[in-house]
């Protein structure tokens, strides 16, 4: 600027107010130099029309995704593949312009002080709670695909121990992804991975008996003793399978009652599946008149295993 003019008639009083004023060129001046003198009261560091432009550009967003989640939940069925991938959308869409306002806010309104402070924080909170977000949906996505695949299919144990799997992976990565979040703004973790330790110690002695529920799905998942659908006896229950949980297996039984059963007594004590059978043994007693004599009798045997032998599903022994 040394061969420039000098400007004549500038008289600048105060810089930092200048520089507190400063906006990008998606703000104009005329539009700021219209506002009323108020809006140029200093609050928080910064002139009160940045703090209401903040206010106003998180609200509008909140407002958008919260309608976006409303939408998303009225597609139907959200715990299949095409659901779980609808639902990320929401995180998603959340992050994405959770980033496009803090640019807007930094270089377009160029807020300062404790304004910018409150709303970079606040943007990055929900950046990070969406990133936490996205992960537990993602893994719910994978696991529902994993079971659509014709390798798995079906509500079986494989289903049941891939959605348990699943579940295990998406709580221990949110809770990771949370507590990185929450170092990037500054909050030790330290002390929190500490507290969450002691926590988990606290509640895994005061919860022995579902801690020895899981430890014995994970027996029965692994030993695969049934499946959905199996006939099958425990102890002096027989019924029908219905559902195998992380924690319990419900059957139905022929008075069509629905009994729970404790995985872990499961896997301590005999299981007769009546549908892994490869044939029957038919034991019946067939009863005569004191009258029949020898040859009849021995008509009435011949008969019977001449129709025994015709039948396909009677094998030969």
């Amino acid at each position: 600027v040394d061969d420039l003019p000098v400007n004549e008639g500038v008289v600048v009083t105060d810089w930092m107010q200048v520089e507190a004023d400063f906006t990008g060129h998606l703000v104009p001046d005329r539009l700021i130099d219209a506002l009323p003198s108020a809006f140029d009261t200093d609050v928080l560091g910064a002139p009160l029309w940045k703090l209401l432009v903040d206010i106003v550009v998180l609200g509008v967003i909140g407002l958008f995704i919260w309608l976006w989640y409303r939408l998303v939940g009225r597609g139907g069925n959200l715990g299949s593949v095409r659901g779980q991938l609808r639902l990320l959308s929401t995180p998603t869409i959340t992050i994405v312009l959770m980033v496009l306002a803090r640019r807007f806010m930094n270089e377009q309104v160029n807020h300062g002080g404790d304004v910018a402070t409150v709303a970079n924080l606040t943007v990055s909170i929900v950046i990070w709670a969406s990133l936490a977000w996205a992960f537990w949906i993602l893994t719910k996505l994978c696991v529902e695909w994993i079971i659509a695949s014709p390798a798995v299919g079906g509500e079986g144990i494989d289903s049941h121990l891939v959605r348990l799997l699943g579940t295990v992976i998406a709580v221990s990565g949110t809770v990771v992804v949370g507590l990185v979040g929450l170092s990037r703004i500054g909050v030790p973790t330290l002390g929190l991975g500490i507290g969450a330790s002691m926590i988990g110690i606290a509640v895994g002695l005061a919860a022995t008996g579902t801690l020895e529920n899981l430890i014995g799905g994970i027996t029965v998942y692994a030993d695969k003793p049934f499946a959905v659908d199996d006939d099958i006896l425990v102890d002096a229950d027989f019924g029908t399978v219905e559902e195998i949980g992380p924690r319990s297996t419900a059957i139905r039984r022929l008075d069509d009652t629905k009994v729970i059963l404790p995985n872990a007594d499961i896997s301590r004590v005999k299981v007769i599946n009546f549908s892994n059978r490869r044939h029957i043994q038919f034991l019946h007693v067939i009863g005569v008149r004191y009258e029949t004599t020898v040859d009849q009798l021995r008509t009435i045997v011949e008969a019977i295993d001449a129709r025994f032998r015709e039948h396909p599903m009677v094998q030969d022994l």
